[in-house]
């Protein structure tokens, strides 16, 4: 399957999950949800491989999403939307669709998404300071997703959407070395 036909599909059922979500005044209920399920995901990238075995039937596969469900005491909402995954075999696609709802929720609720990738964690008193200057400078509210990679030294690299800044030690000696040699 193409990338974009992926991703269309997955955009239809997050659509349809936040549609539904929205209907119950549930939406801030399932992106708790939606969140609980990516970082579980992430500590073991094997489930969505498992969910999506075409040799495993639709209604076992129904029966694990409920029990999922279940374990992590998720909404009738988040339930319910992953079954429909389930039942037309779009499991495979639950990280996109998972990414897509929490954009939605984002967008619905003037919520900026940004990266942030620092040397180091920063401390809380940094962390609140930089989250209250972002939320200042972007006029929204902030969530941010920290990476560390010691390789940049020290400062931060700062993403939002197509905006970039870099305040790195390292992207600061990258540019001082261009100036040297004379290639601008």
């Amino acid at each position: 399957m193409k990338k974009d036909s992926k991703n269309k599909i997955a955009a239809s059922y997050a659509d349809a999950m936040y549609e539904a979500a929205r209907a119950a005044k549930a939406q801030a209920e399932v992106l708790a949800d939606v969140e609980t399920l990516k970082k579980a995901l992430q500590d073991d990238s094997q489930i969505v491989k498992m969910l999506a075995n075409p040799l495993w039937k639709t209604e076992a596969k129904k029966e694990a999403v409920s029990e999922i469900g279940k374990h992590f005491g998720f909404s009738t909402v988040t339930v319910n939307s992953l079954r429909v995954a389930a039942d037309n075999n779009r499991l495979n696609l639950l990280p996109e669709i998972l990414a897509r709802y929490t954009s939605l929720f984002y967008a619905a609720n003037n919520i900026a998404e940004v990266s942030v990738t620092s040397a180091a964690r920063l401390k809380a008193e940094q962390d609140g300071r930089l989250k209250q200057a972002l939320e200042k400078w972007l006029q929204k509210k902030v969530v941010i997703k920290y990476t560390i990679k010691p390789e940049i030294l020290g400062g931060l690299l700062i993403e939002c959407g197509s905006m970039m800044f870099d305040d790195s030690v390292k992207g600061k000696l990258e540019k001082l070395e261009l100036l040297m040699k004379g290639d601008k």
